[in-house]
């Protein structure tokens, strides 16, 4: 998951809404804002991890995750691990 138009010069700060608190979720470009809640602060900002008993489901968990997360330009790959999960 990452801010829009990576990289980029200005680092925008905006807020991160929904599922913090899930397993897998990596920070990268993140930081803690004025007020104490998460912020995006640069290009790429989270990695969000799936488990299960396959590649399938563990994607399909990762991509769940994804669709619980939210910021103004969020931008997600929607190809990863669709080769081996089909």
């Amino acid at each position: 998951m990452a801010n829009v138009r990576i990289p980029s010069p200005r680092r925008p700060s905006w807020p991160l809404e929904g599922l913090l608190t899930a397993l897998g979720l990596l920070g990268a470009g993140v930081a803690i804002g004025e007020d104490g809640d998460l912020v995006s602060s640069g290009g790429r900002v989270l990695s969000v991890c799936g488990r299960g008993a396959d590649v399938a489901e563990a994607r399909q968990r990762a991509y769940a995750g994804v669709a619980e997360l939210s910021w103004p330009g969020m931008t997600v790959r929607t190809d990863i691990a669709a080769a081996v999960a089909s």
